[in-house]
């Protein structure tokens, strides 16, 4: 996580890039910044997976649109998804871990009807606990992210 501006803050994990502001004005620049950074390396942002969301105060009035550099403009959103973790869009931060518990109920009932007769008990034990890692890393990342942006009153992303 980096602070570029006052009050802003860059993460990024892999390929996915979160970008924090306090106002729209200042993501704009944010976002203007990355692309020529991203631009120097031959990288751009693709368009159809970015989205734009505010979370604080004024999360329920009309922003500003956020304009690319090739002139595209990015969608406000209700939930962004960051590293599997549902961030929704509020007067203070809030993630959904929904579709990870649903993921995690599926996989289980899939093991279970695969192997659940067939399989020793040890193994079973063996096979919800990666389950159950997996679903405890999205709750993990949930708290990590709420931590950060919690800090910061107003946030557009």
């Amino acid at each position: 996580m980096f602070n570029v501006y006052f009050g802003t803050y860059i993460v990024l994990y892999a390929h996915d890039i979160l970008l924090l502001a306090p106002s729209v004005t200042v993501l704009q620049r944010l976002l203007q910044a990355c692309e020529e950074k991203l631009n120097l390396i031959d990288m751009v942002i693709n368009i159809k997976k970015s989205s734009c969301m505010c979370i604080g105060s004024r999360h329920d009035k009309m922003c500003a649109k956020i304009t690319m550099c090739n002139g595209g403009e990015l969608p406000w959103v209700d939930e962004i998804r960051y590293l599997g973790v549902v961030i929704i869009r509020g007067a203070k931060f809030k993630c959904s871990i929904d579709k990870a518990k649903r993921s995690f109920y599926r996989a289980e009932n899939c093991i279970f009807a695969k192997i659940g007769k067939l399989a020793s008990e040890e193994v079973m034990v063996q096979l919800l606990q990666q389950k159950m890692f997996a679903y405890f890393t999205v709750c993990s990342r949930c708290m990590q992210l709420g931590q950060k942006i919690n800090a910061v009153t107003g946030l557009y992303i």
